[in-house]
């Protein structure tokens, strides 16, 4: 299995707003068109309001909300049957993260799929989890040497 197709916006060169507003049109266009068994978004602008004004911020949560409004959107245009994961890589506090305190290690993770959710697993489910639990929806082997389980029965 091999990456077919990236799409990539610098916020170096658009502002916030915008490049979440090409990634949302390139990957709708991309999924409706191509129906693919596996797509990542990585809507950055959340992660960089907390590097840059701070975690838990008003514009902090502003982002979060329009991202969430994002995935919203694409989400009512996505085919029925498609799963959906949704999740962060990290928290954070003021404007870092990377320490032991739950504040940057808890991350929110939702999960649409037609596919039966181990409802014990979701309830201690771990960032590791999330590939495994991808190849279990997809229908292909997971790596021998992850750690992480699938969150399906």
């Amino acid at each position: 299995y091999a990456l077919c197709y990236g799409h990539f916006v610098s916020e170096e060169y658009f502002p916030h707003g915008k490049v979440t507003e090409l990634l949302e049109e390139n990957c709708e266009k991309f999924i409706n068109e191509y129906k693919p068994d596996f797509a990542f978004l990585y809507l950055e602008t959340t992660d960089s309001i907390g590097h840059e004004i701070g975690w838990g911020t008003e514009e902090y949560y502003k982002a979060a909300n329009h991202s969430f409004g994002i995935i919203e959107k694409i989400m009512s245009n996505l085919p029925e049957d498609y799963s959906v994961i949704v999740l962060a890589d990290h928290g954070g506090h003021d404007q870092t993260h990377g320490t032991s305190d739950p504040i940057d290690m808890t991350i929110p993770l939702f999960i649409k799929t037609d596919h039966e959710i181990d409802k014990e697993k979701f309830e201690n489910a771990n960032i590791i989890d999330v590939a495994p639990t991808i190849c279990d929806i997809i229908g292909i082997e997971p790596s021998k040497k992850w750690k992480g389980k699938s969150l399906l029965k």
